[in-house]
């Protein structure tokens, strides 16, 4: 039931914990933004609800960064959900158990290495 759910401000703060935790990381734009996520199967396929996402994004050219980035965060060893959108990676809260934060910050510093400066919005 979508009222089992963690309220969409729960979500948002912890996004806002993620992208300030990530605000060093050179070459990514890195924003919190208002979403809505899907389910596929289930109780409620096709049900939509609204959460708050970390969307990240590089700085300056970068066709295919991230597919790449998406596809090298779901073959870590510690795999990461996420889904791309207008040429963004997108991590929903939803889907990261509170617990796991820490590996989800992990995977993340590894795989976003490069050489400009990390700006949040």
């Amino acid at each position: 039931r979508s009222s089992d759910l963690a309220p969409v401000r729960e979500l948002e703060a912890r996004a806002a914990r993620w992208q300030q935790a990530l605000a060093g990381v050179p070459g990514t734009k890195i924003a919190v933004k208002a979403a809505r996520s899907s389910f596929i199967g289930g109780w409620s396929a096709g049900e939509t609800v609204p959460t708050c996402v970390l969307s990240l994004r590089p700085i300056g050219e970068g066709r295919g960064w991230a597919a790449h980035l998406a596809g090298q965060m779901r073959i870590a060893l510690t795999p990461v959900l996420c889904r791309v959108e207008d040429g963004a990676v997108v991590l929903d809260p939803r889907s990261v158990l509170a617990g796991q934060d820490q590996d989800l910050l992990t995977v993340l510093r590894q795989e976003l290495s490069s050489g400009s400066s990390a700006v949040t919005t």
